[in-house]
């Protein structure tokens, strides 16, 4: 439960130059240093087990990632696959700056530590009308790996569905970042992954406001 006060940190992300118009201004919206702030919750589908942690085992940045341990059982029928979605009275005060109107998502990117799994971790994000728009990467490979798309219509780790409009392939800001998933692909059935520092490509400059809840 949440007590009255809080206290109130802001922070000025830099403005970072890439070479790609879409990464013209970059800004980490989840650090996972401080648990009282990043908590979330989560569900499986049917034949699958997972666990959420913040760990000090395996980190790229500060002192904590988040780590996700993982088993499917591919004998139940059916798709397997775990999610974990922000619970958005403690994360909100933290995207609200980051995906307010008149700033454009433009791509999405964190670390991983991958266990060569084969299955797919992927984020589902949410526009304007409705429309989910799912970035996915196949876990292909061991150790800190960073991993980032540019969320277009044809790039490839790119799908969409839905919306008050339709399918209609075209992002309408803001974007909502809606939970992070990892899907089995029938690849390993057992392992451990990592992530931290999620952050978001702009095309301005963002100012977070970061609140810890006492």
């Amino acid at each position: 439960m949440i007590k009255k006060g809080l206290i109130v940190g802001i922070m000025l992300m830099a403005s970072v130059s890439f070479s790609q118009d879409w990464k013209k201004h970059s800004v980490v919206i989840a650090d996972f240093e401080n648990k009282e702030v990043y908590k979330i919750r989560g569900w499986n589908s049917k034949g699958t087990s997972h666990s959420v942690v913040f760990s000090t085992e395996q980190v790229k940045n500060g002192k904590k990632s988040l780590k996700l341990d993982y088993t499917f059982n591919p004998e139940i029928p059916g798709v397997k696959y775990w999610t974990h979605s922000w619970s958005n009275r403690e994360i909100d005060p933290i995207l609200s700056s980051a995906f307010k109107e008149g700033v454009k998502t433009l791509g999405i990117g964190m670390w991983i530590y991958g266990d060569k799994s084969g299955n797919t971790f992927l984020v589902r994000m949410g526009d304007k009308y409705g429309e989910t728009w799912n970035v996915f990467w196949k876990i292909d490979w061991e150790g800190w790996k960073f991993v980032e798309t540019e969320i277009k219509k044809g790039k490839k780790g790119i799908s969409y569905y839905g919306g008050k409009k339709g399918y209609r392939g075209v992002v309408d800001y803001p974007l909502r970042l809606l939970c992070i998933e990892f899907d089995f692909k029938g690849g390993s059935i057992k392992g451990t992954i990592y992530i931290d520092d999620i952050t978001l490509f702009t095309d301005k400059e963002v100012e977070t406001k970061i609140m810890i809840f006492k």
